[in-house]
């Protein structure tokens, strides 16, 4: 009897473990699982969309040339945030931020804002405590992409608590936007062969 439970013991310790993966195949999977763990909203011509990177995902793209030891440090430094990354769209206009822009110096205001103000207007509610904004960066892309994109990192929390990305848009006056990320997508996924 006991040979029995010590065997379903092991076998359910296993089946809960994640799945390791090489770090090509790792970024695969996040390509190909990348709209599970984002959330979008949308009105009328512009949409918000925010998306989940994992601690492993962000380590990987920073340190491609990396060896085992120099990964595994790029990694624990990634863990001490909690990131997400947003994108902001127009079906209108390919250059977002003239979607509201009247004249070149509004233009100027509205992406310095992106690139310096917004950390005071973004935060994460995770169970009971409201993580705050550590650091943002807006990418330029020079208007080669349909988007502007802006990379946050937050208070680590967590992460065995359901969250909501709160943005507070004074850009396009949407006022608070909310996106749901349930606690399962901070378990989700393979992990990071080493």
């Amino acid at each position: 009897m006991r040979a029995v439970v010590f065997i379903v013991s092991v076998l359910l310790l296993f089946s809960c473990s994640k799945e390791e993966l090489e770090k090509k195949e790792y970024m695969d999977w996040y390509a190909t699982h990348t709209e599970e763990m984002s959330r979008e909203q949308s009105f009328g011509s512009l949409t918000f969309k925010t998306t989940y990177l994992p601690a492993e995902l962000v380590a990987t793209r920073n340190c491609s040339d990396c060896k085992a030891n120099g990964l595994k440090e790029a990694i624990a430094g990634q863990q001490q945030y909690l990131q997400f990354r947003l994108r902001i769209a127009s079906e209108n206009n390919p250059d977002v931020l003239k979607e509201q822009a009247h004249d070149e110096a509004e233009y100027n205001a509205q992406r310095d804002y992106y690139e310096n103000g917004l950390a005071d207007d973004v935060f994460v509610v995770s169970g009971k405590d409201t993580l705050t904004c550590l650091m943002h960066h807006m990418e330029r892309n020079y208007n080669a992409l349909p988007y502007a994109e802006i990379l946050f990192a937050f208070e680590p929390g967590d992460r065995k608590s359901d969250c909501y990305l709160v943005l507070n848009d004074k850009v396009f006056g949407k006022g608070y936007i909310k996106f749901y990320f349930p606690k399962e997508i901070f378990e989700k996924g393979p992990t990071l062969k080493i």
